[in-house]
């Protein structure tokens, strides 16, 4: 049998015919592609929530006290104390009535508190005419004719009566004892003029340096009863027409 030659380039191979079921050829992403992906998401996500932080967070207000020491409540709180009427409406505080071991005077300007508990030492707060005078040189006046012999411990930064600048200074005070020694004492005094009317609050008693078995909050006054007493008091002082509060 002869077979006749296939001419050069006519052979072109076997066809297949395509058949349902038979599998695509498979297309991947390139690693760089994955990575560039996920990178731009997290990028994302973080900016949400940044941003969210960011609105939900409220912006806060740089407060520079003085002057900008904001006002006090618009109402008068509920109290259990007793309120101090000046002469003629000028000026009134609140105060802590007799019981216990603390015994309250007046003497029509203002109430002496007397404590002879635990706690030992005075406080007085009153109302007097500034007659011109500046809160410093009231508090020095006061200080001179009750204790001429005290001596300045430092001044008050910022002393505030009822909600009104004034000046405040602690003074040490050397108080004879009965036995013929002396003791050191603390003098804190207090002074806010407003409307021609001053308003003192004074304290004085036993200095107490404080250490670390002390239960009480240390202070650089070192006078407990100051710290008890005059301290709630001297903020509920107001002159007349102040706001509630």
């Amino acid at each position: 049998m002869t077979y006749a030659a296939t001419p050069p380039g006519a052979w072109q191979g076997y066809a297949v015919v395509p058949q349902p079921g038979m599998a695509p050829v498979q297309r991947h992403s390139s690693h760089l592609k994955i990575i560039g992906l996920l990178a731009l998401t997290v990028v994302l996500v973080i900016g949400v929530v940044v941003g969210v932080s960011a609105w939900l967070t409220p912006a806060q207000t740089s407060i520079v006290c003085p002057p900008d020491c904001g006002s006090p409540p618009s109402v008068r709180p509920v109290s259990a104390r007793p309120r101090f009427i000046g002469p003629g409406g000028a000026y009134s505080f609140e105060y802590l009535p007799s019981q216990g071991a603390l015994t309250a005077t007046s003497d029509g300007t203002g109430v002496t508190e007397t404590a002879d508990g635990q706690v030992k030492g005075t406080v007085r707060i009153f109302g007097a005419d500034a007659q011109g005078r500046t809160a410093q040189q009231l508090a020095r006046s006061v200080v001179n004719q009750a204790y001429p012999d005290a001596r300045l411990a430092y001044a008050i930064p910022d002393a505030f009566v009822g909600y009104e600048l004034g000046y405040g200074e602690v003074d040490d005070v050397q108080v004879q004892s009965s036995n013929g020694g002396y003791a050191r004492d603390r003098l804190v005094i207090m002074v806010a003029v407003k409307n021609g009317v001053a308003l003192v609050g004074e304290a004085t008693g036993e200095y107490h340096a404080f250490t670390q078995d002390d239960t009480n909050h240390g202070s650089g006054v070192g006078l407990l009863v100051a710290m008890d007493l005059l301290d709630p008091l001297i903020n509920t002082c107001s002159w007349r027409g102040d706001p509630p509060r």
